[in-house]
């Protein structure tokens, strides 16, 4: 009786976000690159767990997720999730979203505590969340620029590079020298650019999204590593 109301919600949920035209709703994977001269926006990458929560106009802060399924409150590892949504952003980010006149969105998040690492997370450790995009009901994920404009008044990663995605960025921080860089690497956002093979469909918009790692974030000699 459990799993087939599990599936009849599941189902409602696929049917009514089909007819919203918003299919999509986890957070899209990103490619790995090691050049490509378009302008970006480098942000730090934090080493943690994507999740997202949905706003409404009319329901407010109402589901919660990770990449591939809904969570609660009961969750083991992401039951904080709901609480830290609606006490750390709910109020400024309903605010700004309101303002913006946007009646739906979906916001993604990174978890993380002090020892997290590669999507790992010690059970009774405090966690925390940083907002990393915005993507508005039929808006997609905003472009940098714009969520920075937005959003960077709240806790949001670092920008530590404007520019052309360069090989001496890639360099940089490979060998961990980019100032201002933490453990993990950095993560590239820009605005659509047709003549690059790199670009994605993300959520209904078109966006640049490349990662750049440092070789300790991705030593495959150690136990903890996996390809993300």
């Amino acid at each position: 009786m459990i799993v087939e109301k599990h599936w009849r919600e599941r189902t409602r949920d696929k049917v009514r976000d089909r007819e919203a035209g918003d299919a999509v709703k986890a957070y899209p994977s990103i490619s790995y690159a090691t050049e490509c001269r378009v302008p970006i926006y480098a942000f730090d990458k934090l080493d943690g767990s994507n999740v997202r929560a949905e706003w409404t106009r009319k329901k407010g802060w109402y589901k919660f997720g990770t990449r591939s399924r809904l969570v609660s409150a009961s969750d083991p590892v992401f039951g904080a999730v709901p609480q830290l949504v609606v006490d750390k952003f709910g109020e400024k980010l309903t605010a700004v979203l309101s303002a913006q006149r946007y009646d739906r969105a979906m916001c993604f998040f990174e978890f993380y505590g002090l020892s997290s690492f590669a999507g790992m997370h010690e059970p009774d450790e405090e966690k925390t969340l940083t907002l990393i995009d915005v993507a508005p009901f039929k808006h997609g994920i905003l472009e940098p620029e714009e969520f920075l404009r937005l959003f960077g008044h709240l806790d949001v990663p670092k920008v530590l590079y404007v520019g052309e995605l360069t090989k001496e960025l890639v360099e940089q921080v490979r060998s961990s020298t980019l100032p201002n860089m933490t453990f993990e690497g950095i993560v590239c956002k820009g605005k659509n650019d047709k003549k690059t093979k790199i670009v994605q469909n993300l959520i209904g918009g078109k966006l640049v999204r490349i990662n750049v790692n440092t070789p300790a974030c991705c030593d495959p000699s150690t136990e903890t590593y996996w390809s993300m």
